[in-house]
């Protein structure tokens, strides 16, 4: 059916737009709202427990500088190419910092793999500690008791599929102190106390120095595998550059903030030795060299002086002439280029064949310095397959702790590996390639140079033999100046390189003791669970509106559905239902539809006058519904009583005749003659009618009630009778109203039977209850049937939800919802 028009042409004006979005969108919330608070104090709830529960953490940083220090004017070849892939170093140092032998340095030298779980000492409140050693260390400096021991940890050789294991030291007599296995609690060792007492395991050496001991004292502590603590503490490891400077931060988390502080300075000082130690390592190649080569021409040297020295006293010869001389100039020129070409390419060789021997022992190596002087490539290809591997192989430990080396899992990461050792082989053979190329150079150099000094000594074979001998010796000594002169500059640089272009980081702010904890964020939190919560309790709401097939509010109806609404009528509270349930009777019921304080007074005034315009003269009306349980039957028991009581003669007939509940409302006994003895019995010419306010002595109150007079299942043969339409003809002139409370349309075709001659329906709807289907089915039938919907009446409606334009006329000077539950108590008769 299509409801796009008023009904009987009633006006009908629609609310605007804004309105109508903004109030359905507040409904929506309030309806709602318990499912918002829920979700709201839900997720800040679990916020607080988590802020409570969460062990504090402590974050330090340091701030390094990396130093400029490339004092060299004119690198080689090699050194031009690595500069080329290298333009910013910043990288290549955070890399170092946060490599594996930085972090496992750290782990060893702090003993961050061994840990103080507890002490006990009899007649001494037990220690908790779950301290590593050097924060314990620190403990016991802090409180110096003599019932503390002092433990010092040595010799670690853990095996690399240790998973970890717990330990602890107990007093068996006065002068006697045990190990034991605390996995299998078996005894591992057991001494005579030395003060210090040293245990000795496979694993492991321990010195416990125990000042004052307690017989059954206990000492818990456990010990995990190096490797799995080094991998955890990179978790908790940050470095990052600090915008575009030379400056990187170093930031260390810990759940003790003296051991954040401790980390992060030796973080540092291990990045510095492990930086310096590889420069060391790769300048010290090119530096034995040089040395070797320096000791060598020295020894030269010294025998060409001293056989020149000899041959000019033993033929008296002391000078040439400018021409020879001029040669021999040059060829000491030539002679000093050949051996300086052949030091660097010796360099070269030593260099080439040490990295071949490297790849062939290991299938790779680590070309971050890839020059003979130690030059660094930053964050390139290889240096992000060297961090893959390193990761790749401590996954393999972790999974060896649990697997086996023949498990599928351990297997994919061998496999894994070996394919990034082959990535890293072909990035070799690279560099391998281009040290042959250098090499080629210097030799091809070396050759052209050889041949012009074979040139040039050429020309010296047409002066006397003598001369040529001097000259030779000239020559040699001239050469060998020039060289020993050249090492020497050479090995003095490359020592100051070691002493200070090494030395090229600097520390500009030591880690601090932090103060107070980065984690848990109590605020963020909070607010985060606030947040959280707000937006599960809209999705909540959201998908509830989604799901909801019923009609919740009055603006969809009147939208929806364009059909005029007679009156709405509140709801109680859960309180107030609650009460009048329990306790209620006739005079309560007049009670209520008389108080402002409830507002049914007014609810029913304002659907008298609207009926009053829209009857036409007409005064038989049926009362429905769409489905059950919309409180059809007390609507219209209460507008009856209300109009009755304006002086309006009204009779109320129950035609629901299955679930019959009018008699029941006015406590009319099931049993008593009713409606269906009427109809069901030809001899009968008229119903029995029950005038219940005469009972109480109210004659003024005009309501005539005819029950049911109990239940049949052929109501609507029953209803479908000449009888009972004669019978509303002839009392139709003898009442103001006759109202026909009749079942859901939805549920039986009473209503459309009755529909024959009472065409005047109004039809009850309650929102959150009424579904949308079943409403729209029912209008279809009414409808059909040519039934006039005069309009609709809204039960048990949140008045404070609604709009400005709906509660018009029914809270003017009244605020019934703030006072139900007081003037229910002041109408109730007491228990």
């Amino acid at each position: 059916m299509n409801y796009d028009r008023p009904q009987n042409g009633h006006p009908h004006r629609p609310p605007q737009g804004t309105d109508f979005n903004l109030s359905a969108i507040f409904q929506i919330f309030n309806r709602g709202k318990y499912y918002l608070i829920f979700a709201v104090l839900t997720g800040v709830l679990l916020a607080t427990v988590f802020n409570y529960i969460s062990d504090p953490v402590y974050e330090t940083s340091t701030i390094i500088k990396k130093e400029n220090n490339h004092k060299n004017s004119y690198p080689d070849e090699f050194q031009k190419i690595s500069r080329m892939q290298s333009p910013d170093e910043i990288h290549t140092e955070i890399e170092i910092l946060k490599s594996r032998t930085v972090v496992e340095k750290a782990v060893d030298e702090l003993d961050l793999f061994f840990k103080v779980n507890k002490i006990s000492i009899p007649g001494i409140a037990p220690y908790d500690l779950e301290l590593h050693l050097a924060e314990y260390d620190e403990y016991v400096a802090q409180n110096p008791l003599p019932h503390l021991p002092r433990l010092v940890i040595g010799e670690l050789q853990i095996p690399s599929n240790f998973k970890g294991q717990d330990f602890y030291i107990t007093v068996l007599e006065e002068n006697t102190i045990a190990l034991y296995d605390g996995d299998e609690d078996r005894v591992l060792q057991v001494i005579q106390n030395t003060s210090p007492a040293e245990f000795k395991t496979p694993m492991f050496r321990l010195s416990i120095e125990w000042p004052q001991i307690f017989l059954g004292s206990w000492i818990y502590f456990s010990i995990q595998n190096p490797k799995n603590t080094a991998s955890g503490l990179e978790k908790n490891i940050a470095v990052a550059p600090l915008r575009k400077t030379n400056l990187f931060k170093l930031s260390v988390q810990s759940s003790s903030p003296y051991m954040a502080q401790l980390i992060a300075n030796n973080l540092t000082e291990n990045f510095r030795e492990t930086r310096l130690e590889h420069k060391r390592n790769n300048v010290s190649t090119s530096f034995d060299f040089v040395d070797e080569q320096l000791k060598d021409i020295s020894r030269k040297l010294n025998k060409v002086e001293s056989d020149l020295s000899d041959f000019k006293s033993k033929h008296q010869i002391s000078t040439i002439n400018n021409a020879s001389n001029e040669v021999v100039q040059f060829l000491s020129n030539l002679e000093t280029e050949r051996i300086k070409t052949n030091l660097e390419l010796g360099e070269y060789r030593t260099k080439h064949e040490a990295l071949k021997q490297e790849l062939a022992q290991k299938g790779f190596f680590d070309q971050t310095y890839l020059t003979p002087n130690g030059n660094t490539e930053i964050n390139s290809p290889f240096s992000q397959l060297l961090r893959q591997l390193a990761s790749a192989e401590i996954e393999r430990l972790e999974l060896l702790q649990k697997r086996t080396v023949n498990h599928p899992n351990v297997r994919e990461v061998d496999s894994r590996i070996a394919e990034l050792k082959n990535k890293l082989s072909s990035y070799n053979q690279n560099t391998i390639t281009a040290y042959s190329i250098i090499i080629n150079s210097l030799q091809n150099k070396h050759d052209d140079l050889q041949s012009l000094i074979s040139k040039y000594e050429y020309k010296l074979g047409n002066i006397p033999r003598q001369e040529v001998q001097l000259v030779e010796l000239m020559r040699k000594k001239n050469v060998y100046e020039k060289m020993f002169n050249l090492l020497l500059d050479k090995r003095e640089e490359m020592r100051i390189a070691e002493l200070s272009e090494l030395e090229d980081i600097t520390i500009v702010d030591p880690a601090m003791l932090p103060l107070s904890p980065v984690k848990p964020r109590k605020k963020f939190n909070l607010v985060i669970g606030f947040v959280l919560g707000m937006m599960v309790g809209l999705t909540l709401i959201l998908v509830r509106e989604l799901r909801n097939r019923t009609i919740q509010d009055v603006i969809e109806i009147e939208n929806k559905f364009q059909l005029p609404i007679l009156a709405i009528l509140p709801q109680f509270s859960k309180d107030v239902h609650n009460s009048v349930k329990r306790r209620f009777n006739i005079d309560t019921h007049i009670a209520m539809l008389t108080d402002n304080h409830f507002g049914f007074k007014e609810s029913y005034r304002v659907m008298r006058t609207k009926l009053g315009h829209l009857l036409y003269n007409r005064n038989i009306l049926q009362f429905t519904s769409c489905e059950e349980n919309t409180g059809k039957t007390t609507v219209v028991t209460n507008f009856a009583v209300s109009l009755a009581m304006a002086d309006k003669k009204v009779l109320l007939i129950d035609c629901d005749l299955r679930r019959p509940k009018v008699g029941e409302f006015f406590h009319i006994p099931r049993d008593y003659s009713g409606l269906i003895d009427f109809l069901g019995n030809p001899k009968l010419t008229t119903p029995d009618i029950y005038s219940p306010f005469r009972q109480m002595s109210r004659d003024e109150i005009k309501l005539h009630v005819i029950p049911a007079g109990g239940s049949v299942e052929n109501s609507s043969e029953l209803l479908d009778t000449g009888k009972f339409k004669d019978f509303l003809e002839s009392v139709s002139d003898m009442y103001d109203y006759i109202f026909i409370d009749t079942p859901p349309t939805t549920k039986t075709v009473d209503s459309m039977v009755l529909g024959k001659y009472v065409e005047d329906v109004v039809v009850v709807v309650r929102p959150g209850h009424t579904n949308r289907e079943s409403f729209v089915w029912g209008m279809e039938d009414l409808k059909q049937f040519e039934m006039n919907i005069i309009g609709l009446v809204i039960n048990g409606c949140d008045m404070k939800m609604l709009p400005d334009r709906y509660r018009y006329g029914y809270q003017y000077g009244y605020g019934y919802e703030d006072k139900q539950g007081k003037g229910i108590k002041s109408l109730l008769p007491p228990n």
